[in-house]
């Protein structure tokens, strides 16, 4: 006959060990969940924010023979990013220019060609591909090869690797991504689930058998915090005098809450800088005119679509003097965040010196001047800035190395690009022998378009580009039909997206359209 001891015993430990068993393997879970998600987001960030820095590295120093700066710019990349395993970089042929890993062969495998040779961004996983793409808000979303949305990557679906086009989409920089701290993470959480279990079953032995209260208190103290734990309160530590199997166990479970604290906490960090990003975009947008002005003799539309969540064009519409309207188009060195701050600087050098000028030509050789002190040498802006008075038909205007203005004449239904000239601002102290201020001549229903090269470096899913030919008949088209501003606007912009096809945007896109009443 069995005593009660022994059939207290067994149950006790049986209980004890499911129940420890169950929450060690819904944590483990989640801790594994948590883990793969932040190295999900990290990779995302490295094709946001570090692309375009490797390429522009690879040819200013790679390309050139300086090995060592491009392998120190490498290091730091690989110093931040704990889970990437190697960089390649190829072109969309397939042709593998660099590999950072050593010893590796200098082949593209097949296992990752198809990935490399779609225009979209993405991932090979362990399982399949799965493609990045961005909506009109920048919202990315992941979709298969045969363009199905997927909501999330499943658990256990690992990136091998992930691919992203460079801007000018002629390389690709592929990241091998690797899992040791998931699996650290994994293993470590399961020597303390295990040394839990262990501890669980040889203290549920002692009280089933002694029950003395000493040892039955530091117990029911684990098993409240327990509970407290699985209710998400991670913060809980247990307190122990003991100096026996219940300290270790203690102790054991304040490790394993601190862990869990912890991934949660990083968690909570990367949620903390998206919503930071999205301030910075809404803080970006008040930056820019709310509606457009009302000017006499002119029909305006303006619109800027950004590729992330802040940007690096602008456009802005100024009252220097009573009937004298300066407006202006700019587009940023690079994108993001360091792009945004520009565009700032710019809109407050532009409206500080219309304070005190309506000459348009001194107006952007002082904002020059100002974006030359203040931004990095690497930082530029380029600009096209135009000065309207409401008794003229004349519009005089000031290129600093931005793209040609387009000038639709509706008496001979021609479209042709006005005279560019000098440099963008930031690149030099002093661009005044450059600038040169131009004038164009506005007809009743004549019509003026300023862009920035996003709109014209537009690509479709045949890695077709849309280029100026496409642009200038289509704003052309959208002219002679003696539109207003805003619906010729619109037909330009779905024309774009017509000729995308659902392919991503590459870069921001403003355009900003001037039609004479």
């Amino acid at each position: 006959m069995i005593s009660l001891k022994h059939k207290f015993a067994a149950v006790l430990v049986g209980v004890v060990l499911l129940t420890s068993s169950c929450i060690g393997l819904y944590l483990l879970s989640e801790k594994q969940q948590e883990i793969e998600g932040f190295i999900t987001t990290n990779t995302l960030y490295l094709g946001e924010f570090a692309v375009e820095d490797i390429i522009d590295s690879y040819h200013t120093y790679y390309e050139n023979g300086s090995q060592n700066f491009f392998h120190r710019d490498l290091a730091q990349l690989f110093s931040l990013n704990e889970n990437l395993e190697s960089v390649d970089i190829v072109d969309f042929k397939g042709k593998l220019l660099f590999r950072s890993k050593e010893g590796g062969e200098n082949t593209v495998s097949k296992g990752y060609l198809s990935l490399i040779q779609d225009i979209k961004p993405g991932f090979l996983t362990n399982k399949r591909h799965v493609f990045i793409v961005k909506n009109e808000q920048g919202k990315r979303t992941f979709v298969d090869k045969n363009e199905v949305k997927i909501e999330s990557l499943e658990k256990g679906e690992h990136i091998v690797f992930a691919s992203f086009p460079s801007k000018d989409n002629t390389l690709r920089v592929v990241f091998q991504i690797h899992y040791k701290t998931l699996d650290e993470s994994i293993v470590s959480a399961m020597k303390v689930i295990f040394a839990l279990l262990a501890a669980v079953s040889l203290l549920s032995i002692i009280i089933a058998y002694v029950f003395a209260s000493r040892v039955v208190a530091p117990i029911q103290n684990l098993t409240k915090a327990v509970q407290k734990m699985a209710q998400g309160d991670l913060s809980i530590q247990v307190k122990t005098r003991a100096n026996d199997e219940t300290k270790i166990l203690s102790e054991a479970f304040n490790s394993m809450t601190r862990d869990l604290q912890s991934a949660i906490d990083l968690k909570i960090e990367h949620e903390i800088i998206e919503k930071e990003l999205d301030i910075a975009g809404s803080i970006q947008d008040g930056l820019f005119p709310e509606k457009i002005p009302s000017i006499s003799g002119l029909d305006i539309a303006c619109r800027l679509e950004s590729m992330s969540e802040v940007g690096g064009d602008c456009y802005d519409f100024l009252e220097v003097k009573k009937g004298h309207w300066l407006f202006y188009v700019g587009d940023a060195t690079g994108h993001g965040i360091p792009a945004s701050l520009v565009v700032a600087q710019t809109n407050a050098a532009i409206f500080g010196a219309a304070l005190d000028t309506t000459d348009v030509k001194t107006l952007v050789d002082k904002t020059n001047r100002i974006l030359q002190a203040k931004t990095k040498p690497n930082m530029f802006m380029t600009l096209v800035a135009c000065l309207y008075k409401e008794d003229s038909n004349m519009i005089s205007y000031v290129q600093a190395g931005h793209d040609t203005i387009l000038h639709y004449s509706a008496k001979t239904q021609d479209i042709k690009e006005l005279d560019t000239g000098a440099v963008a601002l930031g690149m030099m102290a002093d661009i005044s022998k450059l600038t040169k201020l131009k004038e164009v001549k506005m007809e009743k229903d004549d019509v003026l378009v300023l862009y920035t090269d996003g709109s014209l470096e537009s690509w479709n899913d045949k890695k077709e580009i849309y280029g100026m030919d496409r642009f200038m008949k289509s704003i052309q088209r959208a002219s002679k039909q003696k539109n207003s501003a805003q619906k010729i606007l619109d037909l330009i912009e779905q024309d774009i997206h017509d000729f995308r096809n659902g392919t991503s945007a590459t870069d921001d896109m403003t355009l900003l359209v001037v039609k004479k009443n």
